[in-house]
């Protein structure tokens, strides 16, 4: 490791690179020399791409289809909730139909209830809470 740090202070001192002699002195003729001048630019004339027919027409077909596609699926989806929005109606109105069901169904639900609250006051105070 000691030679390795003896190498690194050498190289720090001493620049390893060198310019030839005069190299900066006609370097911006040299460099003049090879920038073409302006009147020698050739101006081409601007040719614009075929646009085919198609090609223009292409995303106002990919949009219709797209509403299209979309038209369908929600004609499809009324569709099916209609359907199902006449079974529940004739569900409702078959149930309807016989309005004492509706209050013993009812009454059935309280009792049960009303029960089961007696049972845990019971169970309550023979357990002494």
């Amino acid at each position: 490791m000691g030679v390795r740090i003896e190498n690194n202070d050498k190289l720090r001192k001493e620049n390893p690179f060198t310019v030839p002699e005069g190299y900066f002195d006609n370097l911006t003729e040299q460099i003049l020399s090879k920038i073409p001048e302006k009147s020698e630019e050739v101006k081409l004339p601007k040719v614009g791409k075929q646009v085919s027919l198609m090609e223009r027409i292409r995303p106002w077909l990919y949009m219709a289809a797209v509403f299209a596609g979309l038209g369908f699926f929600f004609k499809g989806i009324m569709k099916v909730t209609s359907e199902k929005e006449s079974v529940i109606t004739a569900e409702t109105q078959d149930s309807t139909s016989d309005p004492l069901s509706n209050d013993s169904e009812s009454e059935a639900y309280f009792t049960y209830f009303e029960n089961k609250y007696y049972e845990d006051l019971l169970a309550e105070r023979l357990n002494g809470y």
